[in-house]
């Protein structure tokens, strides 16, 4: 850092990103494991399906409101209350017997879930210097990259030694960390404007463009998330866990280098080529037949996947009132949300029609149109350049 360049890691910033860190790991310690648990119980495939899915409607429904409480309330009590409601939900999954039991945590879980990412996200810019706004919120984003490397990982470890129940303790205990620390974070100071307090709406009208090419690339993530297992093993190949390690890898180090980037030269320097990218990689899986031929073009998607997802939210957050930022980081992760819930269900109704392959052929042209759409209709927008 130079003289003239204002500082990042300032202590609050810091103590954002490490409640952030152990949120995400509390959460994908979870995620791998609850399937296996409610197998264990007895639940079908389509039992899991659902009880795994019903936590994106709730994230889904909450975090418009999240956000118009942020914006109307402030920052720390919307964040302490949604990170308790985290808290609740992870220590219940332990004295659950019962999948309906399960099912009714995990309505819970969605909702402090969607209430504690959008508050974290926007605590978190708030705190970031304007000029170096991409590169601060790159920094943010390296703690679900790290988290997404090592959690899951240890929750089917310490399921498998310890059981489930002290995994989900476990996972709790991260949380309550994470509320502890969140109170002592000096947060940001916030003024509404209560002028303009009875025409908020839900969503942020400005973000919509960004938020669409988000949850086009979010579906194709949702895709490879869940039926890349299923074609590798179709294919005959085996450890392709390691797709999901190298891309753990690439989204590291491409959220490191992009911030600065973007705050040099603009979106479109990292945007085009991140949606280049996952072009190439997704056409590069729908033809893989060996480890190898899966591990490039998982390299190259953390590459565009990391690269996309931090300059889309650059784009929708920098310029935005602080009244406002609520709504908009609510209106952007709601893209991610419904791009995970819808890309899943609606690629894989196509893979039984068209096969695994055409399926990720299909995706990459999901994605050529939100190149289009950028190129040619976003990117006339004076808020989407620079």
């Amino acid at each position: 850092m130079t003289e003239n360049e204002p500082p990042i890691f300032t202590r609050s910033f810091v103590s954002v990103t490490i409640i952030n860190f152990l949120v995400f790991f509390s959460f994908q310690m979870i995620f791998p494991t609850l399937p296996l648990y409610v197998h264990k119980l007895g639940g079908s495939d389509s039992v899991i399906g659902f009880v795994m899915g019903i936590f994106t409607v709730t994230s889904l429904l909450t975090r418009p409101f999240a956000g118009l409480a942020l914006d109307k309330l402030g920052r720390c009590k919307v964040f302490m209350f949604g990170l308790s409601v985290l808290c609740l939900s992870a220590f219940s999954y332990s004295f659950a017997a019962a999948i309906s039991v399960i099912v009714a945590i995990r309505l819970l879980h969605g909702i402090g879930w969607g209430i504690s990412g959008t508050s974290n996200a926007t605590i978190a810019e708030a705190l970031l210097p304007k000029k170096r706004f991409a590169e601060g919120i790159g920094y943010f984003a390296l703690s679900n990259s790290l988290s997404m490397a090592v959690a899951p990982a240890s929750g089917l470890y310490i399921a498998a030694h310890f059981g489930f129940g002290k995994m989900f303790l476990f996972s709790g205990f991260l949380v309550t960390a994470a509320l502890v620390l969140s109170a002592f974070v000096k947060y940001p100071p916030y003024r509404p404007q209560k002028a303009a307090a009875k025409h908020q709406s839900l969503y942020d009208l400005q973000a919509l463009g960004p938020t669409f090419l988000l949850f086009c690339t979010s579906a194709t993530f949702s895709s490879i998330a869940s039926f890349l297992p299923l074609f590798a093993a179709q294919r005959g190949v085996a450890h392709i866990g390691w797709f999901f390690t190298v891309y753990a890898v690439a989204i590291f180090f491409s959220r490191l280098m992009t911030g600065k980037l973007v705050d040099r030269k603009g979106y479109a320097v990292a945007l085009v080529p991140g949606l280049a990218g996952l072009i190439a990689a997704l056409l590069l899986v729908s033809q893989a037949e060996t480890l190898p031929m899966f591990l490039v073009p998982a390299f190259i998607y953390g590459l565009g996947f990391g690269a996309c997802q931090m300059t889309l939210q650059t784009m929708v957050v920098k310029n935005v009132p602080s009244e406002r930022l609520g709504a908009a980081n609510a209106t952007f992760f709601s893209g991610m949300d419904l791009g995970n819930g819808l890309g899943a269900l609606t690629l894989g109704t196509l893979a039984e029609i068209i096969g695994y392959s055409g399926m990720f052929m299909a995706a990459a042209g999901l994605v050529v149109g939100a190149l289009g759409i950028y190129v040619f209709h976003l990117r006339k927008n004076p808020a989407y350049v620079s």
